[in-house]
C-alpha cells in the first residue's frame, strides 16, 4: 500500500528486495503490480547502478539476509 506525505511530496511504499544467483539485487513494492527491477554494480550494464547496489546491498547485509559479498 503507497501513502501520499502531507506536503504532496513523497510515496511511501513496503518494498522488498533481495539478491539473486546472477549477482543482482531485484526490488518490488507490495501493491504495485507490474514493478520489478533488478539492479546490479556494472555501470555498463541497463540496470548497472554502482551506488545504489552497494547501498542496497548493506541494506541487505546489515538485516541479515544473503547479500553480495562486499568488494
Amino acid at each position: 500500500m503507497m501513502k501520499v506525505s502531507k506536503k504532496g511530496k513523497s510515496v511511501y511504499a513496503d518494498a522488498g528486495f533481495w539478491f539473486e544467483k546472477d549477482e543482482s539485487i531485484h526490488m518490488s513494492f507490495k501493491g504495485v503490480p507490474g514493478f520489478h527491477v533488478a539492479i546490479n554494480a556494472d555501470p555498463k550494464k541497463p540496470n548497472g547502478h554502482p551506488t545504489l547496489f552497494r547501498r542496497l546491498a548493506k541494506l541487505l547485509s546489515d538485516a541479515g539476509a544473503k547479500a553480495p559479498k562486499s568488494n
